[in-house]
């Protein structure tokens, strides 16, 4: 989500908010402007999504990698040293029209799946899924890439309140990409909204 640092993890609602990039300040100062300018709002904090795309849209986690892995056959290097809990899109979108159709005011609602788990064990799960050979995923520390942008090496979210208040149970890894291998994209579909 970027609003925590990764430090003190796992993360629910009333965890103090402190974000190490522009990403993360932009999304902080829009809750601020929520919270001081509305008297009706739900703020909704997603953690990283992956689902089936529109082929002109940006790659998701799964999505990226079912391209390279499946149609180019190039091996990947995955982190192993960063965590969260990743969420199925259409999970997300089951949270947030629960939100709307709640009537609550003035809540925030941290959303997520299961499993706590890193970006390279994730990759390990898509492999497994869809039929990818694993051998070409190399797992490699966070430092191993030289970004200029400070990344949290665990943003993990409690989902107690989504669970309680909205009534959603957070779904594993394996349940979504299940749910995505048994239901692939229409291609006519696609096609008609590029």
């Amino acid at each position: 989500n970027g609003v925590y640092d990764g430090k003190k993890p796992p993360y629910n609602e009333a965890s103090e908010v402190n974000p190490i990039d522009v990403y993360g300040k932009t999304k902080v100062a829009g809750e601020e402007f929520v919270r001081s300018n509305l008297e009706k709002y739900t703020i909704i904090r997603l953690i990283t999504m992956y689902g089936w795309n529109n082929p002109s849209e940006r790659q998701n986690p799964v999505t990226w990698q079912n391209q390279i892995l499946g149609e180019n056959k190039l091996p990947i290097n995955m982190v192993n040293d960063m965590y969260n809990n990743f969420l199925f899109a259409e999970e997300a979108a089951e949270a947030i029209l629960r939100a709307v159709e709640s009537g609550l005011n003035k809540e925030t609602f941290n959303i997520a799946g299961s499993d706590c788990i890193s970006r390279y064990d994730f990759s390990l799960a898509i492999a497994k899924t869809f039929g990818h050979d694993a051998a070409m995923i190399t797992p490699v520390p966070l430092s191993f890439f030289n970004t200029l942008v400070p990344r949290p090496k665990n943003t993990c979210f409690v989902t107690t309140k989504m669970r309680t208040k909205l009534g959603c149970k957070p779904i594993s890894v394996k349940q979504g990409l299940g749910r995505m291998k048994k239901n692939p994209p229409r291609m006519s579909w696609w096609k008609e909204l590029e």
